[in-house]
């Protein structure tokens, strides 16, 4: 009976220990697997970060090809008007009475130029077609809107890289207070054109628009007191 008694404290002694083992290795095997889990989650951030970057020099290097083909479609159309913008006596006077006067009918226009209506229309279309007329627009007085203040703004930028000048440059296109956007070389990166009902308009769209574009390392203002001589287009007459 002692014997059965003592074989029967092993076997549970044995069965605890086994239990014991058995939970010790579930442990392990739980342990190994955060750690294994904490290791995938950092490749996984490692590979996020690197498919990001490489996002993001994909996204650069497609601005620079746009910026380039635009570059390579602006010099190829300067070329493009250099060889076929051999305007003759008649082609210049229909561009020069359009540029006093956009609103002109083609009869008007043909009959000040001396010709019939359909060739006029012809060089008009002809001369729409190389790039020489780009459009037609209304001349809107900004003081009778209520645009009292004009001014320049010298912008600095402090990369210039073909990712930031684009992000710059769509920036101001959605501010309408900006009337034109140049780039420059010189003093600043960029002169803005903009108009306001007043300098306190003025001053809230430089501090509440402008000068929160990323990038912008440097702002000069130029106020402008009065404009004595505003010419759109070309002059023309120098090549009657």
């Amino acid at each position: 009976m002692v014997k059965k008694k003592l074989v029967k404290k092993l076997n549970k002694t044995k069965k605890l220990l086994s239990v014991e083992k058995l939970s010790s290795v579930e442990v392990l095997s739980e342990v190994e697997l955060q750690k294994n889990a904490e290791k995938l989650s950092k490749i996984e951030k490692s590979n996020a970060k690197k498919l990001l970057k490489l996002e993001r020099l994909n996204k650069a290097e497609q601005i620079c090809k746009i910026a380039k083909l635009r570059k390579i479609e602006k010099l190829s159309k300067i070329e493009r008007l250099g060889k076929v913008a051999k305007l003759d006596k008649i082609d210049l006077v229909i561009l020069q009475s359009l540029q006093e006067n956009g609103r002109m009918t083609n009869v008007d226009l043909a009959t000040l130029v001396g010709i019939s209506p359909p060739p006029c229309l012809r060089r008009l279309k002809a001369l729409e077609q190389k790039g020489v007329i780009n459009g037609y627009y209304a001349k809107i007085n900004n003081i009778a809107m209520g645009y009292n203040f004009n001014a320049f703004c010298l912008v600095s930028l402090r990369n210039q890289t073909c990712e930031d000048v684009s992000d710059f440059v769509n920036e101001i296109s959605m501010l309408q207070n900006i009337r034109k956007c140049s780039a420059t070389i010189g003093e600043a990166d960029f002169i803005l054109n903009v108009v306001a009902r007043d300098f306190k308009h003025f001053e809230s769209i430089l501090s509440n628009n402008i000068s929160k574009i990323k990038n912008i390392s440097k702002i000069k203002t130029i106020p402008i007191m009065q404009t004595h001589k505003e010419e759109f287009g070309a002059p023309i007459e120098e090549s009657l």
